[in-house]
């Protein structure tokens, strides 16, 4: 009778002890009560886990229930909306500090600017050859207005080709359709600025290595080395185009197929991700 009593005793206790190792919950707790008689070996692995990972205090024996979690949730989505709307002011402050570092270096430059930001750019056909800008005809913008880089030291990007009331697109140097006239004033050269035909393929995947100056013309072309700087020439009959906007550096003399010269250049480095650029309006008065 003793011995029937222990056995009972020690049923007893190891019943309560796998009741309290059960989840929480009316019918969880009957599932997994209904697992150990179907499944003993499985439910006790479980719970010998369960008991590990509370003692190294990865989680707790009776997890939150359904209403915590879902407060848990809203917490998270709360400090993800937080998270991005610092992330947008930091941008926000990158750009204005930019624009501010750019309009203090444009009292050195020879030109009257408006600042501008890309607003549309195609992301794979047509990735190097034109860009939309927020700027329009109400902000000053005509067609043939240079465009350039956003920095101290301002590269030519490319020209504008159409406007409305408040966007213009903008044909990048890199489209196949570019033609600027420039020089290299130290060398006395001039030429017409091009891109070079791509390759054959998304335009993301193949940019341009370089432009071409083609038909150099100046008597000093022998006298051309790495490193000289290109300019504007405003050399023709596009009324909104200013001189002495820099293109670029001259990367090396070349030879096309037919043997005509050509003098090769590095385009802006800007170009693979510019989000703001700079619409030349005029040239500033002496």
């Amino acid at each position: 009778m003793t011995e029937r009593l222990i056995i009972l005793l020690i049923a007893v206790i190891v019943a309560a002890g796998a009741l309290l190792m059960l989840p929480p919950g009316p019918s969880s707790r009957l599932q997994s009560a209904v697992r150990y008689v179907t499944s003993p070996a499985q439910s006790w692995s479980d719970a010998a886990a369960r008991i590990s990972r509370a003692a190294v205090g990865k989680n707790d024996l009776n997890p939150p229930d359904q209403g915590g979690t879902e407060k848990n949730s809203a917490e998270i989505a709360r400090i993800q909306l937080e998270y991005q709307s610092s992330k947008a002011t930091m941008e926000q402050m990158r750009w204005d500090l930019r624009l501010l570092g750019a309009h203090q270096a444009s009292y050195r430059h020879p030109f009257t600017v408006s600042y501008a930001k890309v607003i549309k750019r195609d992301p794979l056909v047509s990735y190097y050859d034109s860009v939309m800008i927020d700027c329009g005809a109400t902000d000053g913008i005509k067609a043939g207005q240079y465009v350039v880089s956003l920095s101290a030291t301002p590269e030519l990007v490319g020209i504008v080709t159409e406007t409305a009331a408040t966007a213009s697109r903008v044909m990048l140097v890199t489209h196949p359709e570019f033609a600027v006239p420039c020089g290299i004033p130290s060398r006395n050269i001039t030429g017409v600025l091009r891109c070079p035909p791509r390759e054959q393929g998304p335009a993301l995947e193949h940019p341009a290595q370089y432009l071409e100056i083609a038909n150099p013309m100046g008597a000093a072309y022998d006298a051309i080395r790495e490193g000289d700087l290109v300019l504007t020439s405003g050399l023709d009959e596009n009324s909104e185009g200013v001189a002495n906007i820099l293109v670029g550096s001259v990367k090396e003399k070349a030879q096309r197929e037919d043997g005509m010269p050509v003098i090769r250049l590095k385009p802006s480095s800007s170009l693979p991700s510019f989000t703001h650029v700079m619409v030349v309006l005029n040239a500033k008065k002496k």
